[in-house]
Formats: C-alpha cells, structure tokens, sequence
C-alpha cells in the first residue's frame, strides 16, 4: 500500500479474501479510520494495523478472523471504537485485560467472538476503571459471565448471557451513570465509525445519543435484594430487571433516580411498596 496520504479506507461488505497480515500498513501513516467489515479475510487477529498509530477507528466485524488480541494493540493511542464481532477469537481473559488500558475506547463490540468461554472473574476495581470512557459493550451471543466485578462492565447489553448470584454492586459505581460530569461528556462525543442494528428486518444506523445510560440485566438467574445504593445512578434513564430471582422489598433509593424512564422489574418475587413517584 503506498497511498501514503490515505487517512480512511472502508473496504466493508465486499468478498474480500485472504490474510490481513498480508497487508503492509507500514506506509499508511496517516490513516485514522480502518473499516473492512463483512468480508472473508482471515489471519491471527489484529498485527498488521498496529503501525498505524493514528487509528481511532477499527472495524473487522464479521469476517474469518481468528487467534488473540495482542497487547501491540495499545500502540494505538487514540483508539476509541474497537468492533471484532462475529469472528473466531480466543482468550477473552487475556483480551479484556489488555483492552481496559486503552484508554479512549468509547465502543467496543466482540459479539459473538468469543463463543463458549467464561469473561474473567479477576478484573477487580481496575476493570471498571480501566473502562472510563466506555459508552457501548456488546458481548452478546459471546461469553459465560461469572464474577462479581466482570459484571460491573455490563451497564449495556447484559442481557440473556446468564449471569447468577446477586445483584452486581459494581454497577452503582460506574461513572458514566452516576456523575454529572458524564452528561457533558455524553453530548461531547463522536463516534469514528456509525454503529448499525436491526429495526425488525430493517437495518438502520444509530447514533450514541440514541442509547441513554441503561441498565439491561433481565432474563438471567439473579437473586437477592435490589440493592440500596442503586440509587447512586443518577443518571440512569432504564433499568431492565425482569424475569429474575430477585426478593425483598423494592428499595426507597429508587425515588432518587429523576432521570429514570424505563424501569421493569417484572417477573420477580419482589414485595412491598412502590417508592417510585
């Protein structure tokens, strides 16, 4: 490659085929957006690109693409969108301990790459505060999740990955949905790449702003109270309990919530009263 001035190439849905590594992005010094989605490529995930240390976007979803994040890939300073969805990765342990120190990610989607495996237990705190710029998280149809702290990464599309045990406290910590400070944030930025999804049979692009701070943990094998301190999310707009194993009364704390919108807790063993007003 010597367009040594190229700073996009989008080369998605195509039948492109062959290895990634095979390419030498060595002379792209400039290129900041990379999308090659829904393709055939193949190779060991992610080698080749890491030259490009200006790349703030980085998509590769639904391709053949196989192997392990490398740790090559925190070259890539101003990385904030990362999507590796639908291919055949593995070590989800290894990936997210090296992802959670990119620090600009604000989207990051493996969908149904890391089939059959558990998301790491051992995060502790610095998994929660490795991801403070985090907006989006998508593990769908792509991890067992065990472990308190893995949990506390889920304040997006938690649902059906059949988590167990209680409530993840975790969650009351997360900036993003408890700081005011967040809310500026929020309206401040932009994604490098459109994030696409399905509207029935439709497939529509949406923005950031279209996903309000939300928390999706319904559907799974949860018990025990709705804690306390969940009214520290000030900022929550929809909270998703249903069908779960939850207990006791419904908290006071969650009369606190004045941006809340969406609240279901549906299908639960829940009693008392409703402090929602």
């Amino acid at each position: 490659m010597n367009c040594t001035s190229l700073t996009e190439l989008n080369m998605g849905s195509n039948n492109l085929e062959g290895s990634i590594s095979e390419l030498n992005f060595s002379r792209l010094n400039k290129l900041s957006k990379l999308d090659l989605r829904k393709n055939h490529l193949t190779c060991i995930i992610l080698i080749s690109p890491y030259s490009c240390k200006y790349l703030k976007a980085i998509r590769l979803g639904i391709n053949d693409l196989e192997g392990e994040i490398q740790p090559g890939i925190l070259l890539l300073k101003f990385l904030s969108f990362l999507s590796l969805g639908y291919n055949r990765m593995t070590n989800i342990t290894k990936a997210m301990k090296i992802l959670m120190h990119c620090k600009n990610l604000v989207v990051l989607s493996l969908s149904s790459s890391f089939v059959g495996e558990e998301f790491p237990a051992d995060l502790g705190t610095a998994g929660v505060e490795g991801f403070q710029n985090l907006r989006m998280l998508a593990l769908g149809k792509s991890v067992n999740l065990v472990g308190k702290s893995s949990k506390a990464l889920l304040y997006r599309f938690g649902q059906l990955n059949r988590i167990s045990g209680g409530f993840p406290k975790e969650l009351c910590k997360l900036p993003i949905l408890g700081s005011e400070r967040s809310t500026a944030q929020v309206d401040d930025i932009y994604l490098e790449l459109s994030i696409y999804g399905f509207q029935g049979s439709t497939l529509v692009q949406y923005k950031l702003t279209f996903f309000p701070p939300a928390i999706y943990i319904a559907n799974n094998t949860i018990n025990g109270n709705i804690p306390t301190e969940i009214g520290h999310l000030k900022l929550l707009h929809t909270l998703s309990l249903s069908n779960n194993n939850y207990s006791g009364n419904i908290p006071e704390q969650l009369s606190n919530l004045e941006n809340l919108e969406n609240l279901d807790p549906s299908m639960n063993h829940l009693s008392g009263k409703s402090h929602c007003h």
